[in-house]
């Protein structure tokens, strides 16, 4: 097996977002708590089962988000979990031209995640990435916590192809 240039995996795990599901989660958990013991009726519980249901669900999805970068001589390859079954393979003809960004999730892309636009985007959290223009004009960003790291091991594949 080669060994890669570079190699990433990135979990969606405790940031603000995380917490504030979290702390909902909590949150009604404690409501349902305090409601029976003063005896609401049970028609309120039991709509409150629902939502409680959801956040938990919420809490295991954000959990399993996970964006694995390998750069190595042959391509650039990317998954996200569990948006992406497969993965994803970048040739380097394909590539035109590598930077560094600085960006704001939410304002540039609307939030984490697999974000469709101008550019694709594909974060976790933070606010660094490296932006791959394509020879077809198209865009792609990666966010990482090692930005400049991914980016040499990129340029460094790419000027041996």
């Amino acid at each position: 097996m080669k060994t890669p240039l570079f190699e990433e995996k990135q979990k969606f795990g405790y940031n603000g977002i995380w917490f504030a599901v979290l702390g909902l989660f909590l949150l009604a958990i404690y409501a349902f708590v305090q409601l029976s013991l003063i005896g609401v009726s049970q028609i309120y519980l039991i709509a409150m089962i629902p939502s409680i249901t959801l956040l938990f669900y919420l809490l295991m999805l954000f959990r399993r988000f996970e964006l694995t970068i390998v750069v190595n001589k042959k391509a650039l390859e990317f998954q996200f979990i569990p948006s992406q079954k497969e993965v994803q393979v970048v040739e380097w003809k394909f590539v035109k031209h590598v930077d560094l960004r600085e960006f704001s999730a939410l304002r540039h892309f609307g939030g984490w995640n697999v974000r469709h636009g101008d550019t694709r985007a594909y974060t976790i959290g933070g606010s660094k990435g490296v932006e791959i223009t394509f020879t077809n004009g198209r865009k792609l960003l990666l966010g990482s916590k090692e930005p400049e790291r991914l980016y040499q091991a990129i340029r460094e594949a790419k000027k041996g192809n």
